[in-house]
């Protein structure tokens, strides 16, 4: 996932704020982490570069 993104994206649920927690990735990209709203304590994982901002019933 691309880090400017991050300007951009919201919780799905109810668009609250999206905290970072990195766990390998560059200056310009992370590759695993997690995010996590600041609102509503929901998760939502980053595998391979990739942000799984899907509901919990669809993951």
């Amino acid at each position: 996932m691309k880090r400017w993104i991050m300007e951009y994206i919201c919780c799905p649920e109810c668009r609250g704020s999206l905290r970072l927690a990195e766990v390998s990735g560059d200056e310009n990209e992370v590759l695993e982490g997690t995010l996590t709203c600041t609102k509503c304590e929901r998760t939502y994982p980053i595998a391979e570069g990739i942000a799984d901002l899907l509901p919990d019933n669809q993951r």
